[in-house]
C-alpha cells in the first residue's frame, strides 16, 4: 500500500493518466464487484484488480528508485539518495511476488492437456451428432470441449434430468456407470443419446447392445446407436456386477426371466466379461494414510505398498490405479512392469492407466511404488492425492455380446457377464 502510494503521486507528477486509468478502473471497479457479488464472483475480482494496484505500487518504486528524478533527468538534492533507500526497501514488494509465485507453483498441479486435447479431437469430429452424453463428471468436456456435438453430462449441465435406474440423479462431480441410468427416453434416460463419450475405466460397463463403439482413444471410447433405434425393442436390461466388477455370474433364473420377456419370436443378448482382480495392499510405510473402505492409500513420503492379486486366468491385462498423482507412480505385477505415470490429474471415480502386461494364473506379488520428485517439479509440496484401488483388468477386445433365440437363453447360464437383454 505504501508503495502504491508513491506510485500514484508519481503517475499525478508526471501525468500518467493511463496508469490512473488502469487502477482506478479496473481497481475500484473490481472492488465494487466484489462488494455486491457471490464469493465465486468475489474471486474473479480479487484476480482482476489485484494486478492494477500491483502495477501502481511497481511504478512507485521505480519513482524511489530513480530519486524522484523526472522524465530521465539525474536526481539532485540530498533527498534523492533518501528516496533511492527507501525504494529499495520497498522492493520486498516483488520479492514477495516471486516467492508466492514460487509458493503456488509448489502446490500446484498440471492440467491434463492430452485427456481435454482428445476431447476437443472428440468434439470435432462428431460435431452435430449429439445430443451427446459423458457419464465421467468433466465440466471442461460438456461446457466446451464437447460443445459442437450438444453435450450434456450425468452430474454436470444437465438439460435433461438424467435419471438414475433407482429414479435418483447423480450428485454434481459423481461418476454414473451407464448400467446405473435409466434407459428410456420417456424418462430421458440413456437412449435419448445417439452418442457416449465414455472415460475409459475398469469399471465402466459395455453400454446396452444398441451401441457400437466407433472410435477408441487414449482416455476416451465413444459410442453410437442407429439413428432410427426403436427403444420398445429393448425389453428389458439387466445389470449384473457392481462395486469393482461390472462382471458377476448370475442366476440362471434371471436369464431363464429374460427369454421368457422376450417371448416367441425374441431374443436375448448377454455382454460376456471376464472378472477384474483387485490388488490387496497390506504393507507400505508408516506414513502413508489408508482408507480400507476406499481401497486407498496417500503417501506422504516415497515409498513402495506391496501386496497380493489373484489373476484368474492366464492371459493379458491391463494395470490401472485409481486416483490422481502429482508424482511418479508405478505398479509392477508378478515381478513385470506394468509401466508408471506422471502429473495425472482425474476426477471422481477415475483411474490411471498404465499399461499392459502378460500374467500367469494364480497369486501374483504386486507392487505400488510413488515418488514426488524434485523440489522444481509443479506440486511437489502439496498434499497429495489418494492412490488405490490397483486392478488388473483384462485387456480390450473385450468378447461382443452374444445373440441367442429366448428359447435357447439357458446356453448364457454359468459364464461372467457384464449385462444380459430381453429384446425383440
Amino acid at each position: 500500500m505504501l508503495a502504491a502510494g508513491f506510485g500514484l503521486v508519481a503517475a499525478l507528477l508526471r501525468r500518467a493518466w493511463g496508469l490512473l486509468l488502469l487502477t482506478f478502473g479496473t481497481g475500484l471497479g473490481s472492488f465494487i464487484v466484489w462488494l455486491v457479488g457471490s464469493p465465486w464472483v468475489q474471486g474473479k475480482a480479487l484476480a482482476t484488480g489485484s494486478a492494477s494496484f500491483l502495477i501502481l505500487a511497481m511504478a512507485g518504486i521505480g519513482y524511489l528508485l530513480g530519486g524522484g528524478a523526472d522524465r530521465g533527468d539525474p536526481p539532485v538534492g540530498p533527498g534523492a539518495g533518501r528516496l533511492k533507500a527507501f525504494g529499495a526497501v520497498l522492493l520486498i514488494v516483488p520479492a514477495g511476488v516471486l516467492v508466492s509465485n514460487a509458493l503456488a507453483y509448489h502446490e500446484s498441479w498440471l492440467a491434463p492437456r492430452a485427456q481435454l486435447a482428445e476431447l476437443e479431437e472428440i468434439g470435432d469430429r462428431f460435431a452435430g451428432q449429439g445430443p451427446t452424453l459423458m457419464t465421467e463428471y468433466q465440466p471442461y468436456g460438456v461446457r466446451h470441449f464437447l460443445r459442437l456435438a450438444d453435450a450434456e453430462g450425468a452430474s454436470e449441465l444437465r438439460r435433461r434430468a438424467i435419471p438414475r435406474r433407482d429414479g435418483s440423479e447423480a450428485e454434481k462431480g459423481a461418476w454414473t456407470d451407464t448400467d446405473g441410468l435409466a434407459l428410456s427416453p420417456d424418462r430421458e434416460g440413456l437412449l435419448t443419446y445417439p452418442t457416449l463419450v465414455l472415460r475409459r475405466n475398469p469399471l465402466q460397463s459395455r453400454p446396452p447392445s444398441p451401441y457400437r463403439p466407433v472410435e477408441q482413444g487414449d482416455y476416451y471410447e465413444v459410442w453410437q446407436r442407429p439413428p432410427g433405434f426403436d427403444p420398445d425393442s429393448l425389453i428389458a436390461h439387466v445389470p449384473f456386477g457392481g462395486g469393482l466388477d461390472p462382471t458377476a455370474v448370475p442366476l440362471c433364473a434371471v436369464i431363464e426371466r429374460l427369454g421368457r420377456a422376450a417371448g416367441p419370436g425374441g431374443s436375448v443378448i448377454a455382454a460376456p466379461r471376464p472378472p477384474n482382480a483387485v490388488a490387496a495392499l497390506d504393507s507400505f510405510p508408516d506414513d502413508w494414510v489408508s482408507d480400507p473402505a476406499a481401497g486407498t492409500l496417500t503417501p506422504l513420503s516415497d515409498g513402495t505398498a506391496s501386496g497380493t492379486v489373484e489373476i484368474p486366468t492366464a492371459g493379458r491385462y491391463t494395470v490401472w490405479v485409481g486416483g490422481s498423482a502429482r508424482g511418479r507412480v508405478g505398479v509392477t505385477v508378478g515381478g513385470v512392469d506394468a509401466g508408471s505415470a506422471r502429473n495425472r490429474l482425474n476426477n471422481n471415480s477415475q483411474f490411471i492407466e498404465l499399461g499392459e502386461i502378460d500374467l500367469e494364473p494364480g497369486s501374483q506379488q504386486v507392487a505400488l511404488s510413488y515418488e514426488r520428485g524434485g523440489p522444481l517439479r509443479p506440486g511437489t509440496g502439496a498434499y497429495p492425492f489418494a492412490l488405490g484401488p490397483v486392478i488388473v483388468s483384462p485387456a480390450p477386445p473385450q468378447p461382443d455380446p452374444i445373440e441367442v433365440p429366448a428359447g435357447r437363453a439357458t446356453e448364457l447360464c454359468g459364464q461372467p457377464l457384464d449385462w444380459a437383454e430381453a429384446v425383440r
